[in-house]
């Protein structure tokens, strides 16, 4: 009877945890992120004072501008793309290992804080002067350029 008694506690405490969303603190440096929930939509960086969206979508650069107001109801109007040197505060320089299209691949973000980050090019609010689009590539943490008809994955910023 006591080992029932004590298998039913186990069950019940490992029932709760599933339901009570884990209080995360990302694998970045120590206080660089807010506390947050694991199913918390956006995370609060400390040292950057910028509110960033923890999902990310696919689109062309010519649609990801208005991306950050339509797309999902949760962001204010303060949403918008970040600039390349906002983006490029969230790139880790120590890279964890992902599968991503069924093949290991390096991502060089913070895996804690987006979670559901793909190992991608990112777009960026700034323009190169031959009208090219800057963005980051977060499978290998470098910064180029693509065009504007091109697709890459959108990822909001509020700055607060």
């Amino acid at each position: 009877m006591r080992a029932q008694v004590k298998l039913l506690r186990r069950l019940v405490v490992v029932g709760v945890a599933l339901l009570v969303p884990a209080l995360g603190l990302a694998d970045a440096p120590a206080k660089q992120y807010k506390p947050y929930l694991s199913n918390d939509p956006f995370v609060q960086d400390d040292f950057t004072g910028l509110q960033w969206e923890r999902d990310s979508s696919p689109a062309k650069a010519i649609f990801a501008a208005s991306a950050c107001s339509t797309r999902n109801p949760r962001l204010n109007a303060n949403f918008r793309l970040p600039t390349l040197r906002e983006l490029a505060t969230l790139l880790d320089n120590q890279p964890r290992k992902t599968i991503y299209e069924g093949a290991p691949k390096d991502l060089h973000v913070d895996q804690s804080a987006f979670p559901r980050s793909n190992p991608d090019v990112y777009w960026t609010l700034t323009q190169a002067p031959s009208g090219d689009v800057f963005v980051i590539d977060f499978s290998s943490g470098e910064i180029g350029t693509m065009a504007p008809t091109a697709t890459a994955f959108v990822r909001c910023v509020n700055p607060t």
